[in-house]
Parts: C-alpha cells; sequence; structure tokens
C-alpha cells in the first residue's frame, strides 16, 4: 500500500474532517483513498487528530436542521388548519346567510334548497380534504389535540329543522354581522 505522504493536503483535510466528526472510521478512510489503515493511522496520528472529537459539531448540525424541519412542519399544519377554518367558517356563513334570506323573502327555505344543497356538497368536499390533510400531516401530532376542528355536520335537514335553526341562529347571526360592521368602523376611527 502507499505511504501517507501520496495523499495531497486536499485528501488529508478530507480525512481528518470525516474522522474528527467520526463520520469514517480507519478502514473505511484506507478503502476510500486507497491507502493501508496503518498509513491512516500514523497520519492522523502525526497531526494530533482525534476521533470523534468534532462530534458535538455533527451533533448540533444534526439538531439545526431537526428543528428547521419541525419548524417548518409546524408552520405548514398551522397555515392548513387555518385555511380549513376559514372555508368551513365561509361556507356556513353561506348557508345560514341563504337560509335566513329565504325564510325573510318569501317564508320558505325550500327556495334557497339547490344553494344549500350546494353549499353542503362544498362542505362535505372540504371535511373530507380536512381529514385526509389531518393524517397526511399529521397535525394534531404537531399542534395537540386542540388542533382539530370540530366534526361538520352535512346531513339532511328537514323542513321543520331549518325553520328551527333559522329561528334560533337569525338573532346570533345579525348579532355577528353587526359586530362585524362595528369592529371595521371602529378600526377606522382608530387611524
Amino acid at each position: 500500500m502507499a505511504a501517507p505522504s501520496r495523499l495531497s493536503p486536499s485528501d488529508w483535510a478530507t480525512i481528518v474532517t470525516l474522522y474528527e466528526r467520526g463520520e469514517k472510521n480507519l478502514r473505511d478512510l484506507a478503502e476510500q483513498f486507497g491507502v493501508s489503515k496503518q498509513a491512516i493511522q500514523q497520519g492522523l496520528h502525526a497531526r494530533g487528530i482525534t476521533k470523534g472529537s468534532r462530534l458535538a459539531e455533527v451533533t448540533t448540525e444534526v439538531e439545526d436542521v431537526a428543528r428547521a424541519e419541525r419548524e417548518r412542519q409546524v408552520q405548514q399544519a398551522t397555515e392548513t388548519r387555518d385555511n380549513y377554518a376559514k372555508w368551513t367558517d365561509a361556507i356556513a356563513k353561506m348557508v345560514m346567510s341563504k337560509v335566513i334570506n329565504a325564510g325573510k323573502n318569501n317564508g320558505s327555505v325550500a327556495t334557497a334548497n339547490a344553494d344549500v344543497l350546494t353549499l353542503k356538497n362544498a362542505m362535505a368536499v372540504i371535511q373530507k380534504a380536512r381529514v385526509e390533510s389531518w393524517d397526511i400531516l399529521q397535525i394534531e401530532d404537531l399542534l395537540g389535540e386542540g388542533a382539530s376542528l370540530p366534526d361538520l355536520n352535512v346531513g339532511e335537514y328537514s323542513e321543520s329543522e331549518l325553520d328551527a335553526i333559522r329561528e334560533g341562529n337569525e338573532a346570533s347571526y345579525l348579532e355577528g354581522l353587526e359586530d362585524e360592521d362595528e369592529e371595521g368602523s371602529d378600526d377606522s376611527l382608530d387611524d
């Protein structure tokens, strides 16, 4: 086998780095650079190199990469959760608006049935996609059990059930709209 002097300074820099970081042992380095194990050992000893002396550096790098990946996953999970919450809220508001307006305009929710059915189908798609996203992104593992949105009921309602919902929610829905209007006007006064 060749003597350690046959290795270039660049080769030795690589050998030293790999050995100090604990990434390669003497046998692996000897095979990689085509020299004897003893030649590598003598060259490292002559340079005062200790195996694994920079292992803490490697550990820190790995921890930093893992931390950055976790932060990215948490950010993605948070954005996904927030998007589904917005979509769910928007569709729920549209459904309630259709039901309330249908009741006001002609007294029958049945006239808004096609619109409500379309929104119901949209809500079912969102619900299915949300469940899939939660599983794929492991949102509950990343954000905790409180990260889940409430289960959405997209079942069929009778005319009397819709009337009860409309009557029960009309006041709170309108109050919510008034609160949103007041918040918007308060913000403009503060500027």
